[in-house]
């Protein structure tokens, strides 16, 4: 039998299962929580191209997980799993298309540590996470700029600037204990033995970043600043007769006529000529 609890609106459900010819002891442990470990300020980049989201820009990213587990007295930790997903499995092999981490016996006391508190911060290949509601990052990029232009706003707009947007990655945690007899062996459910499990929902936040591609139409751009008229061109801050500042309007000087004689061909006239009566 196995234990897996399931965070669920921040609350813990446990689901108990059992396995075939398994000796399960569920009394042995006080303590198994997967947490997040601090802050984590690291945003996950999202490209476009002036269309849509094509693809995740951050190829890896560092999480910061904490693991905490407890044996009652007189017993030990035998093994433990951390992997992407939910519902990890101390006996079965974990998935090798997504993360996993399992520390080794050394790092368990080799059989004689009745507690484990270690913080983990792997950097993780974002093709081997799980997320939650099986959306990828461009799928919820993608969601926003659907969501955006429903509101009103064209496409070109939505994609000329960055938007940030929540995201969450499943994680989850399995913990066995069994007697210091046998904690120096390798784990078979077939032993007396008590294991449960913890998930953990992540957080993450998404930049869909803008696209180069993207334009906007634009009005008209008025360059008129109060305060800064100076710079408008034709204008100039003028001092009036009592010192005081005031705006007019300087118009480009006209260019200076300069007028020369002009020479006047002589006029041909043709001479008259009197007839006599």
């Amino acid at each position: 039998m196995k234990i897996n609890t399931i965070l669920l609106a921040g609350i813990a459900v446990t689901a108990i299962t059992a396995m075939p010819g398994s000796a399960f002891a569920r009394d042995w442990i006080d303590k198994v929580e997967l947490t997040k470990d601090g802050v984590d300020i690291n945003e996950i980049e999202i490209a476009s191209d002036g269309n849509s989201y094509t693809g995740v820009k951050t190829k890896d990213h560092r999480f910061a997980l904490a693991i905490k587990v407890e044996a009652k007295s007189g017993k030990r930790i035998w093994d433990v799993i951390v992997e992407s997903g939910d519902g990890a499995d101390a006996f079965e092999a974990p998935d090798p298309q997504f993360w996993s981490y399992r520390p080794s016996k050394t790092m368990l006391g080799s059989g004689n540590n009745r507690t484990l508190n270690m913080q983990l911060s792997p950097t993780i290949d974002l093709d081997k996470v799980i997320w939650i509601g099986l959306i990828s990052p461009t799928g919820l990029c993608q969601s926003n700029l659907e969501e955006k232009m429903q509101q009103g706003k064209s496409r070109a707009s939505v994609l000329s600037q960055d938007w940030v947007v929540p995201a969450r990655v499943s994680f989850s945690m399995n913990a066995v204990v069994t007697r210091p007899d046998l904690a120096t062996t390798t784990p078979n459910f077939d032993k007396p033995y008590s294991a449960e499990g913890s998930s953990l929902v992540y957080p993450v936040s998404l930049r869909c970043l803008a696209s180069k591609r993207a334009t906007t139409p634009h009005s008209s751009v008025n360059t008129r600043k109060t305060g800064d008229r100076s710079k408008i061109p034709g204008r100039t801050n003028a001092t009036s007769g009592n010192g005081a500042q005031s705006d007019r309007e300087i118009l480009p000087a006209r260019p200076e006529i300069i007028r020369k004689p002009v020479k006047v061909a002589p006029r041909l006239t043709t001479p008259r000529v009197r007839t006599p009566d």
